[in-house]
């Protein structure tokens, strides 16, 4: 038993020692296996198909919620604070190429982004219809025609 955890002891420092070649031997490895690999990934993503489900919805909302706070979290025309309703607004909006979702949640925390205020649903609403940004974006920006 001893030699057993001597051999894995200078095995940890070799690789410590070494990581181009454990990582040029993991990349034949994966090369040489690779469809076994695939396969097993495969199964296990359909055995596991609502857990990837639940913890990928946790984290989009966690991403949202931080991506908020970091922009004040609440709503900059009324001050509404429940989470439930806040949205990302674009301030000054650019037709067919905003970005939305879970990308520009990470922008924002990156610190990527600063053309966007938080808005309640019914501000941001109300926004949209008063600047007309609904045709805005259907149209890419061009006005709409008769």
């Amino acid at each position: 038993m001893r030699n057993l955890e001597l051999a894995r002891e200078r095995n940890r420092r070799w690789a410590a020692n070494n990581p181009e070649k454990v990582g040029e031997g993991k990349r034949r490895w994966y090369n040489k296996n690779r469809e076994r690999v695939r396969a097993r990934m495969k199964l296990w993503r359909e055995k596991n198909r609502e857990r990837i489900k639940r913890t990928t919805s946790q984290e989009r909302h966690r991403v949202k919620i931080r991506a908020i706070e970091l922009l004040g979290g609440k709503c900059v025309k009324c001050g509404f604070v429940d989470i439930r309703a806040l949205q990302i607004d674009h301030i000054k909006s650019v037709g067919s190429k905003i970005e939305r979702g879970n990308p520009i949640y990470r922008r924002i925390i990156h610190g990527e982004i600063s053309n966007v205020q938080v808005l309640c649903a019914n501000c941001n609403s109300i926004k949209r219809i008063e600047q007309e940004e609904f045709a805005a974006a259907r149209t890419n920006g061009k006005s709409p025609g008769p």
